[in-house]
């Protein structure tokens, strides 16, 4: 599932999400077709799969392995100098930049396919709760960072 920002603006996840338990078994990602994309500075690949199947196994709420997944991705691709740099939004207010969309279909696919559901999802589109839930806290480890950046540099005056 590929997000299209603009689609994707107003949309939240829903509360129904943290009665559905998900279970991820990171070395699964390694059996899947590989996926690769290019590093922030455009000057390495990035295998998806291999960064995706070293976190630990987990079992919890659908929000909080999505968390988690979400938490080791961009650890891996961005150091936490540059997160306040960045929004995901597709018109971020100045300094920021728009993350490259990249970052965040590419690993949602094997997230998708990898995450065994249990619990009441029905009338849930887990495809689409997945992704927002991912999204969603990007933009809350972005807006962290860009907050603990501020605070910092009152601190220091």
């Amino acid at each position: 599932m590929e997000i299209q920002q603009d689609a994707w603006m107003s949309k939240k996840p829903t509360e129904h999400n943290a009665q559905i338990t998900a279970t991820l078994t990171p070395t699964q990602f390694l059996f899947q077709p590989v996926v690769e994309i290019q590093s922030l500075n455009n000057q390495e690949p990035l295998n998806v799969n291999q960064i995706l199947s070293e976190m630990t196994a987990v079992s919890s709420s659908l929000r909080s392995v999505v968390h988690g997944v979400a938490n080791h991705w961009i650890q891996f691709v961005m150091a936490d100098s540059s997160r306040r740099h960045y929004s995901t939004s597709v018109r971020p207010q100045a300094p920021q930049i728009s993350l490259p969309t990249r970052f965040i279909n590419a690993p949602l696919g094997l997230i998708i396919n990898n995450i065994v559901i249990s619990g009441n999802s029905a009338g849930t589109d887990v495809e689409t709760e997945i992704s927002l839930l991912f999204k969603g806290h990007l933009t809350h480890i972005f807006n962290t960072a860009r907050y603990n950046y501020k605070s910092a540099s009152i601190a220091d005056k």
